[in-house]
């Protein structure tokens, strides 16, 4: 059936001579290179928190470069999958597009890191994904 789809797609992209993108929902590395390596897609968009986290987006990047489909990282996050998503777009070849909300929380326990200056976010260099929650924030809005 997933052979189906992609002739399919593949063959809809040669005649649109339209780009296609897909893979925000892939659940593993597996599934990415599978896309990117199929030729069905113009874009893979692997998601940090959806995939498995940095490790395991890390152990497939290469194979993606080396195929001939380019990468975004599927990015609509805030808090540790946000942080995550900034490291693992520092390190690719070609530059990532982050999204942004542009919507202003009340608290947020991240701090400015996670908005964006002249179009640009900056990637935190602190332990673990770079940036603690503010623990006076987290005690404010616990449950």
């Amino acid at each position: 059936m997933a052979t189906r789809k992609r002739e399919r797609s593949t063959r809809r992209q040669v005649q649109n001579h339209d780009p296609i993108a897909a893979g925000e929902n892939a659940g593993s590395a597996y599934d990415i290179v599978n896309l990117a390596e199929s030729g069905a897609v113009d874009l893979v968009q692997p998601s940090v928190i959806k995939i498995g986290g940095v490790s395991e987006i890390a152990s497939m990047v290469k194979q993606v470069e080396a195929s001939r489909a380019s990468m975004t990282l599927h990015s609509p996050y805030f808090g540790p999958g946000f942080l995550a998503t900034l490291h693992i777009a520092s390190t690719l070849a070609e530059e990532s597009p982050i999204e942004d909300y542009f919507c202003d929380l009340p608290a947020n326990p991240l701090g400015a890191i996670i908005k964006a200056k002249d179009g640009r976010f900056i990637v935190p260099t602190g332990a673990g994904l770079g940036r603690d929650p503010d623990p006076l924030v987290v005690r404010e809005y616990q449950v």
